[in-house]
Protein backbone atom coordinates (compact mmCIF):
# COMPACT_ATOMS: atom_id res chain seq x y z
CA UNK A 1 0.00 0.00 0.00
CA UNK A 2 2.94 2.35 0.60
CA UNK A 3 4.04 1.88 -2.98
CA UNK A 4 0.48 2.53 -4.18
CA UNK A 5 0.49 5.76 -2.18
CA UNK A 6 3.77 6.88 -3.73
CA UNK A 7 2.47 6.26 -7.23
CA UNK A 8 -0.83 8.02 -6.58
CA UNK A 9 1.01 10.98 -5.01
CA UNK A 10 3.15 11.36 -8.13
CA UNK A 11 0.15 11.17 -10.43
CA UNK A 12 -2.08 13.49 -8.38
CA UNK A 13 0.65 16.07 -7.79
CA UNK A 14 1.41 16.21 -11.48
CA UNK A 15 -2.27 16.43 -12.43
CA UNK A 16 -2.57 19.31 -9.94
CA UNK A 17 0.27 21.15 -11.62
CA UNK A 18 -1.24 20.56 -15.01
CA UNK A 19 -4.60 21.83 -13.78
CA UNK A 20 -2.93 25.07 -12.68
CA UNK A 21 -1.04 25.27 -15.95
CA UNK A 22 2.31 25.06 -14.21
CA UNK A 23 1.98 28.74 -13.43
CA UNK A 24 5.13 30.28 -11.98
CA UNK A 25 5.95 33.67 -10.48
CA UNK A 26 7.04 36.28 -12.97
CA UNK A 27 10.72 37.14 -13.12
CA UNK A 28 10.14 40.65 -11.72
CA UNK A 29 8.66 39.47 -8.42
CA UNK A 30 10.36 37.08 -6.04
CA UNK A 31 8.52 35.25 -3.21
CA UNK A 32 10.28 37.52 -0.64
CA UNK A 33 9.24 40.66 -2.52
CA UNK A 34 5.66 39.38 -2.62
CA UNK A 35 5.60 38.94 1.16
CA UNK A 36 7.10 42.38 1.77
CA UNK A 37 4.63 44.03 -0.57
CA UNK A 38 1.59 42.29 0.90
CA UNK A 39 2.61 43.01 4.51
CA UNK A 40 3.04 46.75 3.81
CA UNK A 41 -0.58 47.23 2.82
CA UNK A 42 -3.59 47.12 5.08
CA UNK A 43 -5.77 45.74 2.29
CA UNK A 44 -5.28 42.42 0.56
CA UNK A 45 -3.87 42.64 -2.93
CA UNK A 46 -4.06 40.01 -5.62
CA UNK A 47 -0.76 38.23 -6.22
CA UNK A 48 1.20 39.21 -9.30
CA UNK A 49 0.18 37.64 -12.57
CA UNK A 50 1.57 34.22 -13.27
CA UNK A 51 2.63 32.88 -16.59
CA UNK A 52 2.63 29.44 -18.18
CA UNK A 53 5.97 27.73 -18.45
CA UNK A 54 5.78 25.13 -21.20
CA UNK A 55 9.35 23.91 -20.66
CA UNK A 56 8.59 23.21 -17.01
CA UNK A 57 5.46 21.32 -18.04
CA UNK A 58 7.49 19.08 -20.33
CA UNK A 59 10.13 18.52 -17.64
CA UNK A 60 7.51 17.62 -15.03
CA UNK A 61 5.77 15.17 -17.35
CA UNK A 62 9.08 13.54 -18.25
CA UNK A 63 10.01 13.36 -14.56
CA UNK A 64 6.70 11.71 -13.73
CA UNK A 65 7.11 9.14 -16.49
CA UNK A 66 10.64 8.33 -15.32
CA UNK A 67 9.52 8.01 -11.70
CA UNK A 68 6.65 5.68 -12.55
CA UNK A 69 8.77 3.53 -14.85
CA UNK A 70 11.50 3.38 -12.20
CA UNK A 71 9.00 2.21 -9.61
CA UNK A 72 7.57 -0.38 -11.97
CA UNK A 73 10.98 -1.70 -12.96
CA UNK A 74 12.01 -2.04 -9.31
CA UNK A 75 8.81 -3.93 -8.49
CA UNK A 76 8.62 -6.44 -11.30
CA UNK A 77 6.67 -9.36 -9.78
CA UNK A 78 8.09 -12.84 -9.77
CA UNK A 79 6.94 -15.60 -12.08
CA UNK A 80 6.35 -19.29 -11.43
CA UNK A 81 9.15 -21.71 -10.54
CA UNK A 82 9.52 -25.32 -11.60
CA UNK A 83 9.61 -26.45 -7.97
CA UNK A 84 6.25 -24.84 -7.25
CA UNK A 85 4.55 -26.48 -10.23
CA UNK A 86 6.12 -29.86 -9.55
CA UNK A 87 4.73 -29.77 -6.03
CA UNK A 88 1.19 -28.99 -7.22
CA UNK A 89 1.27 -31.58 -10.00
CA UNK A 90 2.34 -34.20 -7.49
CA UNK A 91 -0.42 -33.21 -5.04
CA UNK A 92 -3.05 -33.41 -7.77
CA UNK A 93 -1.89 -36.87 -8.71
CA UNK A 94 -1.48 -36.12 -12.40
CA UNK A 95 0.09 -38.99 -14.26
CA UNK A 96 3.15 -38.78 -16.44
CA UNK A 97 2.48 -37.27 -19.86
CA UNK A 98 -0.75 -35.59 -18.75
CA UNK A 99 -2.68 -34.13 -21.69
CA UNK A 100 -3.77 -30.48 -21.90
CA UNK A 101 -5.97 -28.96 -24.62
CA UNK A 102 -5.16 -25.24 -25.06
CA UNK A 103 -7.25 -22.89 -27.19
CA UNK A 104 -5.75 -19.66 -28.49
CA UNK A 105 -2.42 -21.48 -28.37
CA UNK A 106 -0.50 -18.91 -30.43
CA UNK A 107 -1.41 -15.84 -28.37
CA UNK A 108 0.78 -14.09 -25.83
CA UNK A 109 -0.50 -16.25 -22.99
CA UNK A 110 -1.29 -19.40 -24.96
CA UNK A 111 2.15 -19.81 -26.54
CA UNK A 112 4.00 -19.48 -23.22
CA UNK A 113 1.48 -21.77 -21.54
CA UNK A 114 2.12 -24.49 -24.13
CA UNK A 115 5.86 -24.22 -23.54
CA UNK A 116 5.37 -24.37 -19.77
CA UNK A 117 3.25 -27.52 -20.04
CA UNK A 118 5.88 -29.19 -22.19
CA UNK A 119 8.60 -28.15 -19.76
CA UNK A 120 6.66 -29.76 -16.92
CA UNK A 121 6.34 -33.07 -18.77
CA UNK A 122 2.87 -32.64 -20.22
CA UNK A 123 1.52 -33.19 -23.72
CA UNK A 124 -0.31 -30.39 -25.53
CA UNK A 125 -3.13 -30.33 -28.05
CA UNK A 126 -2.86 -26.78 -29.39
CA UNK A 127 -5.84 -25.08 -31.08
CA UNK A 128 -5.73 -21.82 -33.02
CA UNK A 129 -6.94 -20.38 -36.32
CA UNK A 130 -3.45 -19.68 -37.73
CA UNK A 131 -2.29 -22.85 -39.48
CA UNK A 132 1.23 -21.61 -40.22
CA UNK A 133 1.88 -20.71 -36.60
CA UNK A 134 0.58 -24.08 -35.43
CA UNK A 135 2.93 -25.88 -37.79
CA UNK A 136 5.84 -23.93 -36.32
CA UNK A 137 4.79 -24.90 -32.79
CA UNK A 138 4.54 -28.57 -33.72
CA UNK A 139 7.93 -28.49 -35.45
CA UNK A 140 9.43 -27.02 -32.27
CA UNK A 141 8.04 -29.82 -30.07
CA UNK A 142 7.31 -32.71 -32.46
CA UNK A 143 6.99 -35.35 -29.72
CA UNK A 144 5.07 -33.26 -27.19
CA UNK A 145 2.61 -31.14 -29.18
CA UNK A 146 -0.19 -31.87 -31.63
CA UNK A 147 -2.00 -29.05 -33.37
CA UNK A 148 -5.39 -28.54 -34.98
CA UNK A 149 -6.82 -25.50 -36.77
CA UNK A 150 -10.06 -24.17 -35.28
CA UNK A 151 -11.89 -20.92 -35.99
CA UNK A 152 -13.89 -20.13 -32.86
CA UNK A 153 -16.24 -17.78 -34.68
CA UNK A 154 -17.49 -20.87 -36.55
CA UNK A 155 -18.93 -23.68 -34.41
CA UNK A 156 -18.70 -26.07 -37.36
CA UNK A 157 -14.93 -25.58 -37.35
CA UNK A 158 -14.77 -26.08 -33.57
CA UNK A 159 -16.89 -29.22 -33.83
CA UNK A 160 -14.66 -30.70 -36.55
CA UNK A 161 -11.55 -29.90 -34.51
CA UNK A 162 -13.14 -31.55 -31.49
CA UNK A 163 -13.85 -34.71 -33.50
CA UNK A 164 -10.21 -34.74 -34.64
CA UNK A 165 -8.99 -34.45 -31.04
CA UNK A 166 -11.21 -37.33 -29.95
CA UNK A 167 -9.47 -39.48 -32.53
CA UNK A 168 -6.01 -38.42 -31.40
CA UNK A 169 -6.10 -38.86 -27.63
CA UNK A 170 -7.13 -41.59 -25.27
CA UNK A 171 -7.51 -39.20 -22.34
CA UNK A 172 -7.67 -35.48 -21.59
CA UNK A 173 -6.63 -34.20 -18.17
CA UNK A 174 -7.01 -30.46 -18.60
CA UNK A 175 -8.69 -28.07 -21.00
CA UNK A 176 -7.70 -24.38 -20.95
CA UNK A 177 -10.26 -22.08 -22.61
CA UNK A 178 -7.92 -19.25 -23.51
CA UNK A 179 -9.01 -18.04 -26.98
CA UNK A 180 -10.72 -14.69 -26.87
CA UNK A 181 -11.09 -11.20 -28.33
CA UNK A 182 -12.09 -7.76 -27.08
CA UNK A 183 -13.85 -4.97 -28.94
CA UNK A 184 -12.03 -1.67 -29.13
CA UNK A 185 -14.14 1.41 -28.46
CA UNK A 186 -13.92 2.47 -32.11
CA UNK A 187 -15.59 -0.78 -33.17
CA UNK A 188 -19.13 0.54 -32.57
CA UNK A 189 -20.22 0.61 -36.19
CA UNK A 190 -17.93 -1.86 -37.90
CA UNK A 191 -18.50 -5.42 -38.99
CA UNK A 192 -16.11 -6.71 -36.30
CA UNK A 193 -18.88 -6.17 -33.78
CA UNK A 194 -21.45 -7.85 -36.01
CA UNK A 195 -21.86 -11.61 -36.21
CA UNK A 196 -20.19 -15.00 -36.24
CA UNK A 197 -20.72 -17.68 -38.88
CA UNK A 198 -23.79 -18.87 -36.97
CA UNK A 199 -25.27 -15.39 -36.62
CA UNK A 200 -24.31 -14.78 -32.99
CA UNK A 201 -22.29 -11.87 -31.71
CA UNK A 202 -18.71 -12.62 -32.68
CA UNK A 203 -17.14 -11.83 -29.31
CA UNK A 204 -19.77 -13.81 -27.38
CA UNK A 205 -19.29 -16.87 -29.55
CA UNK A 206 -15.47 -16.79 -29.55
CA UNK A 207 -15.07 -16.07 -25.85
CA UNK A 208 -17.86 -18.27 -24.51
CA UNK A 209 -20.26 -20.23 -26.73
CA UNK A 210 -17.70 -22.08 -28.87
CA UNK A 211 -15.83 -23.07 -25.71
CA UNK A 212 -19.08 -24.41 -24.24
CA UNK A 213 -19.37 -26.56 -27.37
CA UNK A 214 -15.78 -27.77 -27.13
CA UNK A 215 -16.20 -28.77 -23.48
CA UNK A 216 -19.28 -30.83 -24.31
CA UNK A 217 -17.51 -32.33 -27.29
CA UNK A 218 -14.49 -33.52 -25.32
CA UNK A 219 -16.21 -34.63 -22.10
CA UNK A 220 -16.11 -38.29 -23.05
CA UNK A 221 -12.30 -38.23 -23.01
CA UNK A 222 -11.85 -36.12 -19.89
CA UNK A 223 -10.63 -38.04 -16.87
CA UNK A 224 -13.20 -37.91 -14.05
CA UNK A 225 -10.52 -37.91 -11.36
CA UNK A 226 -8.01 -35.39 -12.66
CA UNK A 227 -10.07 -33.74 -15.41
CA UNK A 228 -10.56 -30.00 -15.13
CA UNK A 229 -11.80 -27.17 -17.35
CA UNK A 230 -10.11 -23.78 -16.88
CA UNK A 231 -11.73 -20.59 -18.20
CA UNK A 232 -9.51 -17.54 -18.66
CA UNK A 233 -11.87 -14.83 -17.47
CA UNK A 234 -11.50 -11.26 -16.21
CA UNK A 235 -12.27 -9.00 -13.27
CA UNK A 236 -14.12 -6.84 -15.80
CA UNK A 237 -17.03 -9.29 -15.47
CA UNK A 238 -18.01 -7.00 -12.58
CA UNK A 239 -19.26 -4.50 -15.14
CA UNK A 240 -22.00 -6.96 -16.21
CA UNK A 241 -25.09 -7.30 -14.02
CA UNK A 242 -26.23 -10.58 -15.56
CA UNK A 243 -29.30 -9.21 -17.31
CA UNK A 244 -27.56 -9.52 -20.68
CA UNK A 245 -27.17 -13.27 -20.15
CA UNK A 246 -30.76 -14.05 -19.19
CA UNK A 247 -32.76 -15.84 -21.87
CA UNK A 248 -36.37 -16.84 -22.37
CA UNK A 249 -38.11 -19.50 -20.31
CA UNK A 250 -37.16 -23.15 -20.62
CA UNK A 251 -40.48 -23.96 -22.30
CA UNK A 252 -39.81 -21.34 -24.96
CA UNK A 253 -36.37 -22.76 -25.54
CA UNK A 254 -37.66 -26.30 -25.94
CA UNK A 255 -40.31 -25.22 -28.41
CA UNK A 256 -37.70 -23.53 -30.60
CA UNK A 257 -35.00 -26.19 -30.27
CA UNK A 258 -35.42 -27.38 -33.85
CA UNK A 259 -35.00 -23.93 -35.38
CA UNK A 260 -31.59 -22.26 -35.18
CA UNK A 261 -33.07 -18.82 -35.83
CA UNK A 262 -35.56 -19.21 -32.99
CA UNK A 263 -32.79 -20.31 -30.65
CA UNK A 264 -30.93 -17.08 -31.45
CA UNK A 265 -34.07 -14.97 -31.14
CA UNK A 266 -34.94 -16.22 -27.65
CA UNK A 267 -31.31 -16.18 -26.52
CA UNK A 268 -29.72 -13.64 -24.18
CA UNK A 269 -29.07 -10.08 -25.33
CA UNK A 270 -25.31 -10.73 -25.21
CA UNK A 271 -25.55 -13.19 -28.12
CA UNK A 272 -27.34 -10.81 -30.49
CA UNK A 273 -25.62 -9.33 -33.51
CA UNK A 274 -26.23 -6.80 -36.25
CA UNK A 275 -29.36 -4.69 -35.91
CA UNK A 276 -30.65 -6.88 -33.08
CA UNK A 277 -27.92 -5.94 -30.63
CA UNK A 278 -28.49 -3.36 -27.93
CA UNK A 279 -27.16 0.20 -28.31
CA UNK A 280 -24.63 -0.34 -25.50
CA UNK A 281 -23.49 -3.69 -26.86
CA UNK A 282 -19.83 -2.88 -27.48
CA UNK A 283 -19.43 -1.40 -23.99
CA UNK A 284 -20.71 -4.45 -22.12
CA UNK A 285 -19.90 -7.29 -24.56
CA UNK A 286 -16.56 -8.25 -22.98
CA UNK A 287 -17.89 -8.19 -19.42
CA UNK A 288 -20.90 -10.28 -20.44
CA UNK A 289 -18.70 -12.93 -22.08
CA UNK A 290 -16.47 -13.17 -19.00
CA UNK A 291 -19.43 -13.45 -16.65
CA UNK A 292 -20.79 -16.18 -18.94
CA UNK A 293 -17.54 -18.13 -18.48
CA UNK A 294 -17.82 -17.84 -14.70
CA UNK A 295 -21.43 -18.98 -14.79
CA UNK A 296 -20.48 -21.90 -17.03
CA UNK A 297 -17.78 -23.09 -14.62
CA UNK A 298 -20.08 -22.76 -11.61
CA UNK A 299 -22.82 -24.74 -13.37
CA UNK A 300 -20.44 -27.51 -14.45
CA UNK A 301 -19.41 -27.90 -10.81
CA UNK A 302 -22.95 -27.69 -9.43
CA UNK A 303 -24.28 -30.32 -11.83
CA UNK A 304 -21.26 -32.58 -11.32
CA UNK A 305 -20.39 -32.59 -15.03
CA UNK A 306 -16.65 -31.94 -14.66
CA UNK A 307 -14.51 -29.88 -12.32
CA UNK A 308 -14.12 -26.33 -13.59
CA UNK A 309 -12.18 -23.28 -12.41
CA UNK A 310 -11.67 -19.70 -13.60
CA UNK A 311 -8.53 -17.55 -13.65
CA UNK A 312 -8.05 -13.81 -14.10
CA UNK A 313 -4.56 -12.93 -15.38
CA UNK A 314 -5.32 -9.19 -14.89
CA UNK A 315 -3.71 -6.97 -17.51
CA UNK A 316 -1.13 -9.03 -19.40
CA UNK A 317 1.38 -7.85 -21.99
CA UNK A 318 -0.21 -9.67 -24.92
CA UNK A 319 -1.68 -8.78 -28.30
CA UNK A 320 -5.22 -8.29 -26.98
CA UNK A 321 -5.04 -4.62 -28.03
CA UNK A 322 -4.93 -5.75 -31.65
CA UNK A 323 -3.40 -3.16 -33.99
CA UNK A 324 -3.58 -0.35 -31.43
CA UNK A 325 0.13 0.47 -31.03
CA UNK A 326 -0.32 2.92 -28.16
CA UNK A 327 -2.33 0.42 -26.12
CA UNK A 328 0.21 -2.33 -26.87
CA UNK A 329 3.07 -0.10 -25.68
CA UNK A 330 1.13 0.79 -22.53
CA UNK A 331 0.58 -2.88 -21.74
CA UNK A 332 4.24 -3.58 -22.36
CA UNK A 333 5.22 -1.05 -19.67
CA UNK A 334 2.62 -1.70 -16.99
CA UNK A 335 1.07 -5.14 -17.51
CA UNK A 336 2.23 -8.53 -16.27
CA UNK A 337 4.56 -10.33 -18.62
CA UNK A 338 3.87 -13.95 -19.58
CA UNK A 339 7.55 -14.48 -20.34
CA UNK A 340 9.60 -16.21 -17.60
CA UNK A 341 12.75 -14.80 -16.10
CA UNK A 342 15.82 -16.86 -15.35
CA UNK A 343 15.05 -19.85 -13.10
CA UNK A 344 11.31 -19.59 -13.88
CA UNK A 345 9.06 -21.65 -16.14
CA UNK A 346 6.40 -18.94 -16.62
CA UNK A 347 6.03 -15.21 -16.15
CA UNK A 348 3.73 -13.53 -13.58
CA UNK A 349 0.85 -13.27 -16.06
CA UNK A 350 0.47 -17.06 -16.01
CA UNK A 351 0.51 -17.55 -12.25
CA UNK A 352 -3.28 -17.47 -11.79
CA UNK A 353 -3.82 -19.76 -14.77
CA UNK A 354 -1.33 -22.36 -13.57
CA UNK A 355 -2.84 -22.22 -10.09
CA UNK A 356 -6.29 -22.79 -11.61
CA UNK A 357 -4.90 -25.77 -13.52
CA UNK A 358 -2.86 -27.51 -10.85
CA UNK A 359 -4.04 -26.55 -7.36
CA UNK A 360 -5.52 -29.54 -5.49
CA UNK A 361 -9.31 -29.82 -5.47
CA UNK A 362 -9.57 -29.48 -1.70
CA UNK A 363 -7.76 -26.14 -1.79
CA UNK A 364 -10.15 -24.86 -4.46
CA UNK A 365 -13.20 -26.12 -2.60
CA UNK A 366 -12.10 -24.54 0.68
CA UNK A 367 -11.41 -21.19 -1.00
CA UNK A 368 -14.84 -21.12 -2.71
CA UNK A 369 -13.57 -21.44 -6.28
CA UNK A 370 -15.77 -24.41 -7.15
CA UNK A 371 -19.02 -22.69 -6.18
CA UNK A 372 -18.18 -19.57 -8.20
CA UNK A 373 -17.65 -17.19 -5.29
CA UNK A 374 -13.95 -16.79 -6.07
CA UNK A 375 -11.55 -17.23 -8.95
CA UNK A 376 -7.77 -17.45 -9.15
CA UNK A 377 -6.22 -14.00 -9.55
CA UNK A 378 -2.86 -12.36 -10.13
CA UNK A 379 -3.49 -9.25 -8.06
CA UNK A 380 -5.48 -8.08 -5.06
CA UNK A 381 -6.19 -4.75 -6.72
CA UNK A 382 -9.78 -5.73 -7.67
CA UNK A 383 -10.63 -6.73 -4.10
CA UNK A 384 -9.04 -3.51 -2.82
CA UNK A 385 -10.44 -1.00 -5.31
CA UNK A 386 -13.75 -2.77 -6.03
CA UNK A 387 -14.59 -4.72 -2.84
CA UNK A 388 -17.46 -7.19 -3.10
CA UNK A 389 -20.16 -7.80 -0.48
CA UNK A 390 -21.29 -11.31 0.36
CA UNK A 391 -24.96 -10.58 1.03
CA UNK A 392 -25.88 -7.81 -1.42
CA UNK A 393 -24.64 -6.14 -4.60
CA UNK A 394 -21.88 -3.63 -4.08
CA UNK A 395 -23.47 -0.17 -4.56
CA UNK A 396 -20.30 1.21 -6.15
CA UNK A 397 -20.19 -1.64 -8.66
CA UNK A 398 -23.92 -1.26 -9.32
CA UNK A 399 -23.35 2.40 -10.18
CA UNK A 400 -20.31 1.58 -12.30
CA UNK A 401 -22.20 -1.13 -14.21
CA UNK A 402 -24.92 1.41 -14.99
CA UNK A 403 -22.27 3.85 -16.19
CA UNK A 404 -20.65 1.11 -18.27
CA UNK A 405 -23.91 0.94 -20.18
CA UNK A 406 -23.70 4.60 -21.15
CA UNK A 407 -20.22 6.00 -20.65
CA UNK A 408 -17.23 4.25 -22.21
CA UNK A 409 -14.75 6.48 -20.39
CA UNK A 410 -15.78 4.78 -17.12
CA UNK A 411 -14.57 1.44 -18.45
CA UNK A 412 -11.31 3.02 -19.59
CA UNK A 413 -10.81 4.78 -16.25
CA UNK A 414 -11.43 1.61 -14.20
CA UNK A 415 -9.14 -0.37 -16.50
CA UNK A 416 -6.31 2.17 -16.15
CA UNK A 417 -6.60 2.18 -12.36
CA UNK A 418 -6.26 -1.61 -12.32
CA UNK A 419 -3.40 -1.48 -14.82
CA UNK A 420 -1.44 1.09 -12.80
CA UNK A 421 -1.89 -0.59 -9.42
CA UNK A 422 -2.03 -4.31 -10.18
CA UNK A 423 1.68 -4.99 -9.66
CA UNK A 424 1.52 -3.89 -6.04
CA UNK A 425 -1.21 -6.42 -5.34
CA UNK A 426 0.67 -9.32 -6.89
CA UNK A 427 1.21 -11.94 -4.14
CA UNK A 428 1.81 -9.15 -1.63
CA UNK A 429 5.18 -10.55 -0.60
CA UNK A 430 3.83 -14.06 -0.09
CA UNK A 431 5.94 -15.76 -2.74
CA UNK A 432 4.01 -18.43 -4.60
CA UNK A 433 0.85 -18.22 -2.48
CA UNK A 434 -2.27 -18.25 -4.70
CA UNK A 435 -4.64 -15.29 -4.73
CA UNK A 436 -8.33 -16.16 -4.48
CA UNK A 437 -10.12 -13.16 -5.96
CA UNK A 438 -13.77 -12.50 -5.16
CA UNK A 439 -16.25 -12.60 -8.01
CA UNK A 440 -19.21 -10.24 -8.29
CA UNK A 441 -22.44 -10.64 -6.34
CA UNK A 442 -24.28 -11.38 -9.60
CA UNK A 443 -21.80 -14.15 -10.38
CA UNK A 444 -22.24 -15.82 -7.00
CA UNK A 445 -25.95 -15.44 -6.35
CA UNK A 446 -27.81 -15.53 -9.68
CA UNK A 447 -28.42 -19.28 -9.89
CA UNK A 448 -31.47 -18.76 -12.09
CA UNK A 449 -29.37 -16.86 -14.61
CA UNK A 450 -26.67 -19.53 -14.53
CA UNK A 451 -29.24 -22.23 -15.22
CA UNK A 452 -30.96 -20.36 -18.03
CA UNK A 453 -27.70 -19.59 -19.80
CA UNK A 454 -26.54 -23.20 -19.51
CA UNK A 455 -29.79 -24.63 -20.85
CA UNK A 456 -29.97 -22.16 -23.74
CA UNK A 457 -26.31 -22.83 -24.60
CA UNK A 458 -26.96 -26.56 -24.69
CA UNK A 459 -29.67 -26.00 -27.27
CA UNK A 460 -27.53 -23.57 -29.27
CA UNK A 461 -24.67 -26.06 -29.62
CA UNK A 462 -26.88 -29.13 -30.13
CA UNK A 463 -26.61 -29.15 -33.96
CA UNK A 464 -22.81 -29.37 -33.67
CA UNK A 465 -22.65 -32.35 -31.35
CA UNK A 466 -22.34 -35.75 -33.03
CA UNK A 467 -24.24 -37.40 -30.19
CA UNK A 468 -26.73 -35.78 -27.86
CA UNK A 469 -28.66 -37.08 -24.90
CA UNK A 470 -32.20 -35.89 -25.59
CA UNK A 471 -33.15 -36.25 -21.95
CA UNK A 472 -30.31 -34.05 -20.70
CA UNK A 473 -32.39 -30.90 -20.29
CA UNK A 474 -35.14 -32.80 -18.46
CA UNK A 475 -32.68 -33.75 -15.71
CA UNK A 476 -31.28 -30.25 -15.15
CA UNK A 477 -32.28 -28.92 -11.72
CA UNK A 478 -31.07 -26.08 -9.57
CA UNK A 479 -28.88 -27.66 -6.93
CA UNK A 480 -26.80 -26.47 -4.03
CA UNK A 481 -23.09 -26.28 -4.90
CA UNK A 482 -21.48 -29.71 -4.59
CA UNK A 483 -18.12 -31.20 -5.43
CA UNK A 484 -17.98 -33.14 -8.67
CA UNK A 485 -14.98 -35.19 -7.70
CA UNK A 486 -15.17 -38.89 -8.42
CA UNK A 487 -13.37 -40.91 -5.76
CA UNK A 488 -12.88 -43.90 -8.03
CA UNK A 489 -9.36 -44.09 -9.37
CA UNK A 490 -9.07 -44.53 -13.10
CA UNK A 491 -6.61 -46.93 -14.61
CA UNK A 492 -3.38 -45.57 -16.01
CA UNK A 493 -3.24 -45.47 -19.78
CA UNK A 494 0.11 -45.87 -21.44
CA UNK A 495 -0.34 -44.03 -24.72
CA UNK A 496 -2.19 -40.80 -24.10
CA UNK A 497 -1.55 -39.37 -27.53
CA UNK A 498 -2.33 -41.75 -30.34
CA UNK A 499 -0.33 -41.28 -33.53
CA UNK A 500 -2.14 -39.37 -36.21
CA UNK A 501 -3.68 -41.47 -38.93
Amino acid sequence: MVRCGILLFLVISTFKDIAYGFVLPTASTSPREKLDTQSSHSKWQAPPRRQYNQKSLIRRKASLAESIESLLESQQPSGVTREYLESMIEKRGLRENFVVVVTGALGGIGSVLCETIVTMGGLVVAMDYQEEGLLGLQDKYPDRVKTVVADFQDMSSVSEAGEWILGQVSQIDLMVCNAGIAYMFEDDDVELAASSKQGYDQLFQINYLSHHLLVEKLLTKMDKTTGRVVHITSGLHMGADGSGLMSASLDGLKESSNDDKNVRDVGPAACRSGNNRLPNHVSVAYGNSKLAQLWHAATLNRLGVIEATCACPSWAATGIAGGNEEATQLLGKFAFSPQPKEDEVAGPALRSILNAMFLPTEDLKTAGVLDGSRMLGNSRVFDTVFPQNNDRPNPVMTLLSQWFDREKWVIAFASYIVLLLQRWGHNDGEGDAPIFQKTSYECRMNLKGQQQLYEWSELAIAPFLAERNAAALESLELQAPTSNKDDDDTEDEEDLLVAAA
